[in-house]
């Protein structure tokens, strides 16, 4: 009897400890709490996940005074919150354990940096308690010093600014997406997140990065201005890649990469070497404003359709004759003085600043189109400057004359038998050269080859 008194005394003590634990949460049907401000003191967050939870907003007020019946059960909770914002404490997004996709933002079309969130040690454990969460996305600006990240199912991490010096994700093993906009890092760590495939770094300050040691990434858009090397050969699945404004990347070697289909590297004016050997499925390829780039062998890159090196004073000789699919090469800015095009057959645009150019070999196979029966060479030139001709002889010539463009650019030139502006280029037929007497017009001539249907004009600018 004794002891079934000492039970029933422990089991009412026990009941009362739940009640106590539970009362404040207010439990009102499955998965729905009855919640007040003091559950979610901070402003902007009340307003916001009253908003997401279907609230009426003109009756604020009422639910500022009342509460509010929430269901905590969601699995996504998309939070909206006003221009200018101030976010300072995440209380009450623990009653959400069944989170799995989070997304703090602000209104559209408003910069995300008028809007700051607090990053705190506190916001920090409740972020973390989302055991669930697979996808967080804050598009505030993140003020703090470091974050540790620790949801063990995260695997989408979105950042849109912030003052944050230090991020830890290396808890986060299922991370597969990573999207970091405007950030301070100077290091980043993602050694441990072995199934990344995404990765998007605008971080002008990243000066040290360590990339996962796995085959699983696909994509990689990088812009730092303080990286040096970037080595990614061992990244067989890699297929597109974006270099901008690394503006002190010396080096860039993604040989081996097989399955790579796109690679731009924009304004990496210390780019010295460039090693895209291998990379045999590649058919976009951008180089721009490299202008220490001396060297630049795409001779492996048999699939590759679209090709531009523009600004790339130092390149003086380019070899694309392997490229037998190529149909749009741009080497404006280059100072090239050898081009080879042999087996370039389905070329259908070039342009090139041609002022060392002293010689223009066509491709000796090149075939008839069935959209577009033409191929249109763009080569801006210098006065006094001759070009001997190779592999075609001239059937008809199109002068525009001093100081006169072409109005009808997108359209193939009218064919005319006769120069009447000899004093702005002028054709030896002996020779087969053309010479550039007044280079001041920005359209100087155009003159054209015949080959069956097919038409290759080329087209001569001015400065």
């Amino acid at each position: 009897m004794e002891k079934k008194c000492r039970l029933l005394t422990f089991l009412l003590a026990a009941v009362m400890v739940l009640g106590i634990c539970i009362a404040p949460m207010r439990v009102s049907a499955a998965g729905t709490v009855h919640v007040t401000k003091e559950d979610i003191p901070d402003e902007a967050l009340w307003k916001a996940i009253i908003c997401a939870a279907g609230g009426n907003m003109d009756n604020l007020s009422e639910y500022d005074e009342k509460g509010y019946d929430l269901d905590t059960s969601v699995k996504t909770l998309c939070l909206e919150l006003d221009y200018r914002t101030h976010l300072e404490s995440l209380k009450g997004l623990e009653l959400f354990p069944d989170l799995e996709v989070l997304e703090i933002l602000i209104n559209s079309g408003h910069d995300a940096r008028k809007n700051i969130y607090q990053h705190t040690v506190e916001n920090e454990t409740i972020l973390n308690s989302l055991a669930n969460l697979k996808s967080l996305w804050i598009n505030l600006c993140v003020n703090g010093t470091s974050w540790k990240v620790k949801n063990p199912k995260l695997e989408k991490l979105r950042i849109d600014g912030g003052t944050l010096k230090s991020l830890d994700v290396s808890a986060c093993t299922k991370l597969k997406d990573i999207f970091f906009r405007g950030v301070k890092f100077t290091k980043l760590n993602l050694a441990k997140n072995k199934e990344l495939a995404y990765i998007y770094l605008y971080a002008p300050e990243l000066n040290n990065l360590t990339l996962p040691d796995s085959t699983t990434l696909e994509s990689l858009h990088i812009n730092s201005k303080c990286l040096t090397k970037l080595k990614l050969s061992k990244y067989k699945k890699l297929e597109r890649l974006f270099v901008d404004y690394c503006t002190k990347l010396k080096e860039l070697d993604v040989s081996g990469c097989a399955k790579l289909d796109w690679l731009d590297a924009l304004d990496c004016t210390e780019l010295k070497k460039l090693d895209v050997s291998g990379c045999t499925k590649l058919k976009n390829l951008y180089v721009s404003g490299s202008t220490k780039l001396k060297e630049l062998d795409v001779s492996d890159c048999t699939k590759l359709e679209s090709f531009a090196v523009d600004d790339c004073t130092k390149l003086k000789n380019l070899d694309v004759s392997n490229c037998k699919h190529l149909t749009y090469l741009n080497c404006k800015g280059t100072k090239l003085s050898k081009l080879n095009l042999k087996s370039c057959k389905k070329l259908e645009y070039i342009s090139i600043d041609a002022y060392t150019t002293k010689s223009l070999a066509l491709p000796s196979n090149l075939k008839q189109k069935t959209e577009k029966n033409y191929l249109e060479i763009r080569l801006r030139v210098k006065k006094n400057q001759t070009i001997k001709l190779k592999n075609y002889i001239p059937s008809g010539f199109q002068f525009a004359g001093y100081g006169k463009q072409r109005t009808d650019s997108d359209k193939k030139p009218k064919l005319a038998k006769k120069n009447p502006f000899p004093k702005v280029v002028s054709y030896n037929k002996a020779k087969n050269e053309v010479k550039v007497l007044n280079n001041k017009g920005s359209y100087l001539s155009s003159f054209c080859f015949k080959k069956g249907k097919l038409e290759v004009w080329i087209t001569l600018y001015g400065r």
